[in-house]
């Protein structure tokens, strides 16, 4: 899957099938094909995760919704972590093979597309 942009976007490029195009737009994203032909839409992207459960299947839509989410949170954390409303606690580190992780756990506003609201943090010390 390549990724292509549109100017009022502010999302991260998404990867799945070879044969699809993400267009990034929070709001409204989209995936087509390399001739133009529009695959889906989503007007509100997270809506399809609502009553979501391990059971439940995924089609190209989610795997590239979540995967362009995750991706975004992982490389935006360090600056998120600034933002209002963002809560950080320090809490125990973790011990593993002598060395120590310190913790913290961070709980994002509901303005934030995240794959969880409350996510533990380990840093290499």
């Amino acid at each position: 899957m390549r990724w292509s942009r549109r100017p009022d976007s502010a999302s991260p490029p998404c990867t799945s099938c070879f044969d699809r195009i993400c267009l990034g737009c929070p709001s409204c994203p989209t995936i087509g094909q390399d001739d133009g032909v529009l695959v889906d839409e989503q007007l509100d992207p997270r809506a399809r995760f609502v009553a979501h459960t391990r059971q439940t299947p995924w089609d190209d839509f989610h795997t590239v919704y979540f995967a362009a989410e995750a991706l975004w949170h992982d490389l935006t954390a360090p600056f998120d972590l600034l933002r209002s409303g963002v809560e950080i606690e320090e809490t125990r580190p973790w011990h593993a093979d002598g060395v120590i992780w310190p913790a913290v756990r961070v709980t994002y506003p509901d303005t934030f597309a995240v794959p969880s609201k409350q996510q533990m943090l380990y840093f290499d010390g």
